[in-house]
C-alpha cells in the first residue's frame, strides 16, 4: 500500500530545468532534481526509474521513453510525461504542473500510474484504465 502524500513528490529528470526556475513546484512540493540535487547526471532511464521506486518519488520528464511497457506500473512511483511539439520553458512547465495539481489535489493518486500531461488535457493511465481530463 502506498504512503499517503498530499503534495507531489517529484524526481525531476535532467531534461527539465533546475527546480529554482520552477517557483510553484519548488515552493509547494517535495522536489529532487536528478542532476542538481542528487548529482546523478547522465543516469540511464532504468536506473533512474529504480531510484524513483526506492525513494518513492514520481518522475517528471520530457522523455517519452518512460511511457514504454518496460517501465511498468509500480505503486511506489509514477511518471508524469510533459508532452509538447516544441521545447517548453521553465515557466510553462511550472504552470502546467500547477494547473494539473489543482485538478488532482492529491499527489498520492499518481503512484502506480503514468500521466501524459499535455497543454490542454492530461491522460492518466493505470494497469486497468485510462482517463482523459481537460483543464
Amino acid at each position: 500500500m502506498p504512503f499517503k502524500y498530499n503534495k507531489l513528490r517529484l524526481l525531476i529528470d535532467e531534461n527539465i530545468p533546475r527546480r529554482e526556475l520552477l517557483p510553484y513546484i519548488n515552493k509547494n512540493h517535495h522536489v529532487e532534481h536528478i542532476k542538481h540535487d542528487l548529482k546523478k547526471s547522465g543516469l540511464k532511464d532504468k536506473p533512474l526509474f529504480h531510484l524513483a521506486v526506492r525513494k518513492r518519488l514520481v518522475i517528471l520528464t520530457l522523455n517519452k521513453h518512460f511511457m514504454k511497457r518496460e517501465f511498468y506500473f509500480n505503486d511506489r512511483t509514477g511518471i508524469i510525461w510533459l508532452t509538447s511539439g516544441r521545447e517548453l520553458s521553465a515557466r510553462e512547465i511550472d504552470d502546467r504542473i500547477k494547473r494539473f495539481y489543482k485538478k488532482i489535489k492529491d499527489g498520492n493518486v499518481l503512484f502506480g500510474r503514468k500521466v501524459q500531461l499535455g497543454e490542454k488535457e492530461f491522460i492518466i493511465k493505470s494497469p486497468s484504465s485510462k482517463f482523459t481530463y481537460r483543464y
